[in-house]
């Protein structure tokens, strides 16, 4: 027996089928952007190495850099220390020479002022202890050109050994990751817009999902009572009918589109199969023709003498 169409039921089928639609497009919406979401984050992951990577280069650079200023700076700390310990050194002995040639003029002056005079035998005496003042005064001079000598030597050590920062490789090392900070964070910045986006159009396909469950969970309560209702008009029928209720089971309800009802039950291997027991109701629900299975067919199976076509 087919069940009577219903308009709620048809209204709920449709509304079902559109709302599954519109899941499905936005399931699909949502697969998609996931996918992007997940080739996002490895773009971000791959991002971050290669910013960890850089970052490291720099700082290798950066301490090659510092290492080179401090080698400098205690190169220079030590030419400082010897050029300041030289002059001092320096100072002392320009003091002593410059005291030591006064000496010498005056002695040599004074050697001339004596032979001049006419004391002659003191005049080789000054005079001598004037060359002794003077054979000083070199030895001090000596000693100064050696010390100013070491000063200029270690002047130019300094310069030879005390070779100038290079910030070169530093400042490419650090325009590299900042290239690479800002690539990092631009891939980051578009996980996080995408990840959003994945975020509600997960969203939107939960409301459709919810409201999809709500109407197919009503469409199958709606269907279920009317099945339920079926039910109890084909037992009601059947029992009208007098099929009994062993044959009920598999008994095929066909209605007519005059309004009259065809059973058939009993038969092999189905309700209409070969054998099958044959009864018709009127549209007023009047039995009119009846064959119990396996029964002759005839005439006779007419109710009241009545010859309806059963076609």
């Amino acid at each position: 027996m087919e069940m009577v169409r219903d308009a709620i039921l048809t209204e709920l089928k449709n509304v079902s089928q559109e709302l599954f639609r519109r899941k499905q497009e936005a399931w699909d919406a949502y697969a998609a952007t996931r996918e992007r979401v997940a080739e996002a984050h490895d773009k971000m992951i791959s991002a971050w190495g290669k910013r960890t990577t850089t970052r490291e280069k720099m700082n290798e650079e950066y301490t090659v850099l510092q290492e080179s200023i401090e080698h400098c700076r205690l190169v220079w700390d030590k030419y400082g220390q010897i050029r300041d310990e030289r002059n001092t050194r320096i100072e002392a002995l320009r003091a002593e020479a410059e005291s030591e040639h006064r000496q010498m003029v005056a002695c040599f002056n004074q050697a001339s002022v004596e032979y001049e005079t006419g004391n002659k035998a003191d005049s080789p005496l000054l005079a001598e202890k004037g060359r002794k003042h003077q054979e000083r005064r070199n030895e001090l001079n000596a000693q100064i050109g050696e010390l100013i000598q070491e000063i200029k030597n270690a002047k130019q050590n300094a310069k030879d050994t005390a070779v100038k920062p290079d910030n070169v490789p530093f400042q490419a090392a650090k325009a590299a990751f900042e290239s690479a900070k800002s690539a990092h964070e631009e891939a980051q910045a578009e996980f996080k817009r995408l990840k959003t986006l994945r975020d509600e159009a997960k969203a939107k396909f939960d409301a459709i999902q919810a409201q999809y469950l709500e109407v197919k969970n009503a469409f199958q309560e709606r269907l279920d009572v009317l099945k339920a209702e079926a039910q109890v008009e084909r037992e009601k029928m059947l029992e009208t009918a007098g099929v009994t209720v062993e044959e009920q089971k598999d008994a095929k309800i066909v209605k007519k589109t005059d309004g009259s009802v065809q059973i058939y039950f009993g038969g092999i291997g189905r309700a209409d199969g070969l054998g099958h027991g044959h009864i018709a109701l009127n549209d007023s629900g009047l039995k009119f023709y009846e064959r119990k299975a396996f029964e002759s067919h005839g005439s006779q199976n007419y109710k009241d003498g009545g010859t309806r076509c059963l076609a």
